[in-house]
């Protein structure tokens, strides 16, 4: 499958075979991110898709997905 966009990335992570193991994976290896707890994959979409409404591809943003320093 070849994925083009944040889209295309969101409609392979929701096939039914992809597991949150292999969500982590492909976040932290393509895209640069990490997620801090281990989460269902409906909660790890929902974060990621989150997540890349607020920081998007800029250079600068938050390595960690799930982390909450109490920082604003």
């Amino acid at each position: 499958m070849k994925i083009n966009n944040f889209n295309q990335l969101i409609a392979y992570f929701n096939q039914p075979e992809i597991e949150f193991k292999h969500i982590q994976q492909i976040c932290n290896e393509g895209l640069g991110v990490i997620f801090i707890n281990d989460y269902s994959k409906r909660d790890a979409i929902n974060l990621l898709i989150d997540y890349w409404q607020t920081w998007g591809d800029k250079v600068e943003r938050p390595i960690f997905i799930g982390l909450d320093i109490g920082v604003e």
